[in-house]
């Protein structure tokens, strides 16, 4: 018996590894998702109720009250979900990478910390033994 293969987007789904270039699926759903978005962060702040209308045309399940701050942008839309009384401001990726970038060198900074301090040392009773 044959092994039912799945396509690009139930491997998305399941979290395994997927082309999501060369899956006409996929690309249509990320067409869909990119105009949504475009409809949602042309809206004017004040148009809360048409923001909300777009909002549950896009993401894939939405509770109760909800609002997300515009710019928003997403690749599909339908797996995100969100649920009672949810504020959201989404940051750009380049925000998020590099606050990460600031906390890992914060804990590398952490974990070297005791040896700098041995060099620090090391390098005044150098200079001033030997100057």
């Amino acid at each position: 018996m044959e092994k039912e293969k799945l396509t690009e987007k139930e491997k998305m789904l399941a979290g395994m590894l997927y082309d999501a270039d060369h899956d006409e699926e996929l690309v249509q759903d990320r067409i869909r998702a990119k105009d949504l978005c475009y409809d949602f962060n042309q809206l004017r702040p004040t148009r809360v109720k048409e923001q909300k209308e777009v909002m549950k045309k896009l993401l894939g399940k939405t509770e109760g009250a909800f609002q997300i701050i515009q710019p928003f942008w997403c690749d599909y839309g339908y797996n995100i979900f969100v649920g009672e009384n949810f504020i959201t401001i989404i940051t750009p990726p380049n925000f998020v990478q590099l606050l990460f970038a600031f906390l890992f060198l914060q804990i590398i900074f952490l974990l070297f910390y005791p040896y700098l301090q041995n060099l620090m040392a090391l390098d005044y009773y150098i200079q001033n033994k030997y100057l």
